[in-house]
């Protein structure tokens, strides 16, 4: 808890205040009283005790008092109010409401003065109400100045309510409190005693506890007298009833003082509270004599009053030494101020801050010699309770409690210490046991509502989302004005997506103006990402209010507003000139380091950091977080290793320290794992975090790379639990809401990343991050208007958002190897072949109040606490090393995880540009400064998705050549295609026109006689015996073009349009495919079509046979087939199978299949450079070879069976406006083709060639099988170029070598859409 424990130094201030002062004026004369001073103080430390409840020690005190001072009024007061009766009107209704229940509060801790306040404050001005007037007026009684107006109002009461003895016995004792209202209140007081009534015997306490104030005067026998008549054994009464039968003796004439008159006066005005005619008269007196020791004394008390304890110490110091006899006169008052010095100290030093400096201070001040050394001991483990050493602290309130059991204040410590080691259960026995931490009327208690806030917490950790629900209610009906208990509470509602009331839980803080109102509030803004509202927060409270914890958060949200500014308007200019000032804390510099370094200064950030390696560690080791996640980006992990070891030396071995070392280890283990992630090492990052967080189980830094890591491993489901847990820990995490919709989508659960995002978009409606990860979700939903409208409304709030820098800011701106199994995460997921593991393991669960880290599902698993800094380094830098488990809990296992790719909330939240950013225009010795590399990066996905949204023409051209015998499979085929496409709601249309001019040559030679109906003449000849004449054929050619209208809505494609018009009669075709996405990673593909068999002039465009004048050819395809594959980003599976009916014109009809089975993996992904191997498994055949082109035949490869395998491999990258893919697939091929009659669709002439086959052997009626094998390869290259928005250039090489022909093709095209964001 926040509040600081002020009570114990201003209640022992109080006791010091006046502690000597009461000497009177005849001791101050004639020094017959030497132990004055010492007997006040012990009057005040006996009030100090009897305020705070402690009644046995106040006794003990106000008895010291009398034994030296027999006749000192203010003990003998004190120790009778030790039996005032206890108050009727504390069970009396709750009148002023909050006001009343702080005035209980403040009585019962002793501090009347404030408690009459507060009582005055609830009753609105006016008399209190007989209920509580007599609570009141005995509160009144005890505080300074209030006793004339108690005895006042207590007179009135009693003649009121004249028959109430409670009432008659507190003006009874409030008359006694006064030397000249005693006498009637002993009067009252015996008349109670002798009644008989309730109050008889505390009466008779009192009484004689006045008569014990009273001096031994003659005058005053009659009263001791008659005490002694109802109580005859008295031993004091009876000794001081002699002593005033017997007449004082005269005193010797006493020497001439000079100074005795003023030194006897400011005695007086010291006793009648009048410091200023006090200090006035002993300085009078010392300048009269300069060693008169009672002034000396006099004046060391007056600066004890003012609470100028060195000043005092010094006084009474002198004092002594001006008269050593008289020395022990001041001995006891001198202590006090040493030691109250020591404590207002100490105070100071905790308010400061500076718990170790406190310590330091309070130790000596526990020591024996100090008769309040309680006091000190309470407070020093406080101190040691802020400096996280619980366990110190616990062990120093038991010792307290161990000499003064019910001391409350010790108890309450008890109880925070033992919260803070969550150890609940005692807690909660240790504040049964406690009166004095019971509720109050109004059912509250504060440390009742610490309990229950510690109790929600934890069960908020471990995932008991009811149950912490519940405790927090209880904790704020017990605690309904702790801020924190509000902060938490908010903080659980909102990441339970109740953020309406969250916010209505803050609105009463928010409008507080207490220091830790303000304190509580600006945190919650902070975490719900309103840094500029928390800025605005602090601002109310005055510099002199400001706690060190709110100055270091105002200074680390300066801090962090200039960062944000400069990240989203992508200058540095602001961040080199805040690095540059002088003074700055290191975590400062170590955070714009840092910012500096990911905007792309890294020479200023490396700087920077190791600036701070040479100079050593010299502040706390939290500090280096920033300095240490510089170098480690950087790579240089042997200089930020270096940092960590210094900071272990420095830290020692507390437990706080090491804490901050593992924390230190942590970062470079984030940012070593995200280096690795990127190069695509992905088993490597996940044994780094796995060693990271065996080191720094609690360590909420080490989520997100975790999460990165399971994304890029597209292991949705652990990614998703880990931005869960992050969320518990952060609520309103920007990055963790990001990368929770990121894991959902890719789950499939598009309507929960919907849900997680729209929420995020309504607490932030300017953040353009969150509207790009909608983006991204709506695209892989299919819904490419809901992306497109995302990007834009992302690129107009990052083209909106300020450059930060300028006046006199910019004036001031410068020109490997698997962990083994012990680690913190379990087994590696990333190590079976570069494919996740679907098992996976499970992160421990945090118990420490903030550590929020646990989940329903998650089960503990054993971490490590290492004492070594440097030990520690070895997990993360070798992860091969395993480290020492221990039974400490923690949450490094749980499947976890988090953001976007590139190390952030998504694929454009924030690239990190490499060239510098210029300090300011026009200079001509720096760069320009370059665009904002996001809106860049949203330009380029915009113009993705306007590409198939908006309308847009395009035109290509390509040159295809196919290898083979002139006339017969030869091809050279030039085609164009101009197409316009646009779009009818979510219904793409796509209308083309291609014209295509194909020639095969004309064949001669052996072709000739292979070609159309030429081999019967072939055959005539050969029988007879003669030359054959050949009918020649026409050049193979054809020229034509076809149309095609094609749409697409999601899934499903279709299209129909003709083969090219001019290539003889003409056919329909088209196609209707659909293609589902099965899960997170699968996709299913199912198609029906037919299409043209373009292999060569005669399957294309058809031709005439020279010999019987039949046309033959224009080949159709007309099938089928499906397909299903797998990827996960980095390997993938897929298989398909088609079949296919094949028809044309006086070509006999034929039937075929393939199938394709293949795999392949990604083992480089860096930025948008990817390289895929794999493999292919090709199996086709067909029922009849028609791959010949006599008449009847179809002049297509279609072999009884072919099987190739290939090993493809491919490098896709983009460079700005440029894209580019290289592919290759050698391979190895084998494949037969079957025998086939030489006409097979005309009976006759094949009936003829067979009579004339068996007429001469040389005669061949059917072409023979054969078989070939051997070496294959494919490939092509491909080039894009993006020359202005919406307007792109491109082309392609390919080339095939498998099969009995080589094709090669060049093509290249152009396309412009029309108007949308890339028409610009």
């Amino acid at each position: 808890m926040k509040t600081l424990r002020r009570m114990s130094v201003e209640a022992a201030l109080a006791a010091i205040l006046m502690a000597g002062g009461t000497a009177s004026v005849a001791e101050a004369q004639t020094g017959s009283s030497p132990g004055a001073a010492a007997v006040s103080a012990l009057v005040r430390q006996g009030d100090f005790w009897s305020q705070k409840g402690r009644k046995d020690l106040a006794a003990d005190a106000y008895k010291r008092a009398l034994a030296a001072d027999p006749g000192n009024a203010a003990a003998k007061r004190g120790l009778a109010a030790l039996d005032a009766p206890s108050r009727p009107g504390a069970s009396a209704p709750a009148a002023g409401g909050g006001d009343l229940a702080r005035a209980r509060s403040l009585a019962q801790k002793g501090d009347s003065a404030a408690a009459a306040a507060a009582y005055r404050q609830a009753f609105g001005g006016a008399n209190p109400p007989d209920a509580l007037a007599l609570e009141y007026y005995q509160t009144l009684a005890g505080a300074p100045g209030g006793v004339a107006q108690a005895q006042t109002g207590l007179r009135a009461l009693a003649a009121r309510k004249p028959g109430d003895q409670n009432v008659q016995l507190a003006l009874g004792q409030a008359l006694t409190y006064r030397e000249g209202s005693r006498r009637e209140g002993v009067a009252v007081l015996a008349r109670l005693a002798g009644g008989g009534g309730a109050v008889s015997g505390k009466a008779a306490s009192a009484w004689r506890q006045a008569l014990t104030w009273m001096d031994d005067s003659p005058r005053n026998a009659d009263l001791f007298g008659d005490y002694l008549a109802a109580r005859p054994n008295d031993a004091e009464i009876s000794r001081k009833l002699a002593a005033a039968k017997v007449a004082p003796k005269a005193s010797a004439a006493a020497p001439v003082d000079p100074s005795a008159g003023d030194r006897a006066k400011g005695f007086q005005a010291l006793q009648a509270g009048d410091v200023a005619e006090a200090e006035r008269r002993f300085q009078a007196a010392l300048s009269r004599r300069a060693s008169d020791a009672d002034a000396l004394g006099g004046l060391g008390l007056v600066r004890l009053q003012a609470q100028q304890f060195t000043e005092a110490a010094d006084l009474l110091t002198r004092a002594g030494r001006a008269s050593p006899a008289s020395a022990g006169r001041w001995k006891e008052a001198l202590t006090s101020a040493r030691f109250y010095s020591g404590l207002q100290t100490a105070q100071t030093a905790l308010d400061q801050g500076q718990a170790a400096k406190a310590e330091q201070t309070l130790r000596p001040l526990t020591a024996q010699a100090y008769p309040d050394r309680l006091l000190a001991s309470n407070l020093l483990a406080e101190s040691l309770r802020r400096q996280g050493k619980a366990a110190e602290a616990e062990s120093v309130y038991r010792q307290i409690l161990a000499a003064a059991p019910t001391q409350a204040e010790a108890q309450q410590g008890l109880v925070q210490v033992l919260l803070d080691q969550g150890r609940t259960g005692e807690a909660e026995t240790v504040a049964a046991a406690s009166p004095a931490l019971q509720p109050d009327a109004s059912g509250q208690n504060l440390l009742r509502g610490r309990i229950d806030h510690e109790r929600a917490n934890q069960l908020w950790a471990n995932g008991d989302l009811s149950g912490a629900n519940a405790a927090f209610e209880s904790a704020l009906a017990s605690a309904p004005s702790d801020p924190w208990v509000r902060l938490d509470f908010a903080r659980f509602l909102a990441g339970q997506g109740e953020a309406q009331a969250a916010e209505g839980l803050m609105s009463q803080v928010s409008a507080g103006s207490d220091p830790e109102q303000i304190h509580a509030a600006a945190v919650f803004a902070d975490q719900q990402g309103r840094p500029t509202e928390a800025l605005a927060l602090l601002g109310r409270a005055s510099t002199a209010r400001m706690t060190p914890e709110m100055t270091a958060l105002r200074g680390r949200l300066e801090i962090d507003a200039a960062i944000d500014q400069a990240r989203q308007g992508g200058s540095v200019a602001q961040l080199r000139g805040l690095a540059a000032r002088p003074g700055l804390s290191v975590d400062a510099q170590g955070r714009l380091a840092s910012a500096l370094y990911d905007l792309g200064d890294r020479q200023t950030a490396l700087s920077i950091a190791q600036r701070t390696l040479v100079e050593g560690v010299t502040e706390a080791p939290a500090s280096y977080d920033g300095m240490v996640a510089v170098l480690a980006k950087a790579g240089r992990d042997a200089e930020a290793a270096a940092i960590i070891r210094q900071a272990a030396t420095r830290a020692g071995t507390s437990p706080e320290g090491t804490r901050a070392v593992a924390d230190l280890t942590a970062t470079l283990g984030a940012e070593r794992a995200d280096r690795l992630r990127a190069a695509g090492d992905l088993a490597s990052a996940f044994d780094v975090l796995s060693a990271a967080f065996a080191v720094a189980p609690k360590n909420t830094r080490l989520l997100a790379p975790l999460g990165r890591v399971y994304l890029d491993g597209r292991m949705y489901g652990e990614a998703a639990q880990a931005y869960g847990v992050l969320l518990r820990a952060k609520p309103g995490d920007k990055e963790a809401l990001i990368g929770l919709a990121d894991a959902s989508a890719g789950k499939g659960d598009l309507a929960g990343a919907r849900r997680t995002l729209a929420q995020a978009i309504a607490a932030s409606p300017r953040d353009a991050d969150f509207y790009l990860a909608s983006a991204r979700v709506e695209r892989q939903a299919g819904n490419e208007r809901g992306a497109l409208e995302a990007l834009r409304t992302a690129k107009l709030l990052r083209e909106r958002t300020p450059t930060f820098g300028s006046g006199l800011d910019a004036v001031l701106a410068p020109g490997g190897s698997n962990a083994a199994p012990g680690g913190g995460l379990g087994p590696n997921p990333f190590t079976s072949g570069g494919v996740p593991a679907r098992t996976s393991p499970v992160l421990p669960v945090a118990a420490s109040r903030y550590d929020l880290m646990g989940s329903a599902a998650a089960a503990p698993l054993l971490g490590v606490d290492v004492a070594s800094g440097g030990d520690q380094l070895a997990g993360v830098l070798s992860p091969a090393a395993a480290p020492t488990t221990t039974s400490e809990r923690n949450f490094a296992g749980v499947a976890f995880p988090f953001t976007g790719r590139n190390g952030r909330a998504g694929e454009a939240a924030s690239p990190r540009p490499t060239t510098s950013v210029a300090p300011a225009p026009g200079n001509p010795f720096v760069a320009p400064a370059v665009r904002d590399p996001v809106v860049g990066d949203i330009d380029r996905q915009i113009a993705e998705i306007t590409a198939r949204t908006a309308a847009q023409v395009a035109g290509s051209a390509q040159i295809r050549t196919r290898s083979g015998e002139a006339g017969l499979g030869r091809l050279h085929e030039l085609s164009a295609t101009a197409s316009a496409s646009a779009n009818l709601g979510e219904v793409r249309f796509t209308a083309s026109v291609s014209p295509v001019s194909i020639d095969g040559g004309t064949p001669s030679g052996s072709a000739e006689q292979r070609y159309g109906g030429n081999q019967i003449v072939n055959a005539r000849a050969i029988v007879g015996e003669f030359a054959p004449v050949y009918r020649a054929a026409s050049p193979q050619s054809a020229s034509g073009a076809s149309v095609n209208l094609a749409m697409e809505a999601g899934p499903l494609k279709a299209d129909i349009g003709t083969t090219p018009i001019g290539f003889g009669d003409i056919d329909v075709a088209g196609g209707v495919t659909f293609s589902p996405r099965l899960g997170a990673n699968g996709q299913g593909k199912a198609w029906i079509e037919r299409r043209p068999v373009t292999d060569s002039v005669v399957a294309y465009a058809g031709a005439r046979d020279p010999v019987t004048g039949q046309r033959w050819g224009r080949v159709m395809r007309t099938g089928g087939g499906v397909s299903l594959s797998y990827d996960d980003g980095y390997s993938g599976l897929y298989g398909d199978a088609s079949y296919s009916h094949y028809d044309g014109e006086h070509v006999a009809d034929n039937d075929g299949y393939q199938i394709n089975l293949g795999g392949y993996i990604r083992p480089y992904r860096r930025s948008e450079t990817e390289v895929q191997v794999g493999f292919n498994l090709n199996q086709q055949g067909f029922d009849n070879n028609h791959n010949f082109f006599s008449l009847g035949h179809g002049g297509y490869f279609s072999p009884k069976t072919f099987t190739s395998l290939t090993a493809p491999i491919s490098v896709t990258a983009r460079q700005g406006a440029w894209k580019f893919k290289g592919a290759i697939a050698p391979g190895y091929q084998t494949y037969n083709q079957a025998g086939a009659a030489y006409f097979p669709m005309d009976a006759a002439l094949q009936g003829e060639l067979t009579t004339l086959a068996q007429a001469d052997a040389d005669v061949f009626p059917r072409y023979l099988a054969q078989s070939a094998s051997g070496f294959g390869i494919s490939g092509g290259l491909s080039a894009d170029y993006q020359f202005r928005p919406g307007a792109s250039i491109g082309g392609a090489v390919n080339f095939n070598t498998f099969g009995v022909y080589n094709e090669t093709a060049v093509s290249v095209g152009v396309k412009q859409i029309l108007g949308g964001d890339g028409g610009r």
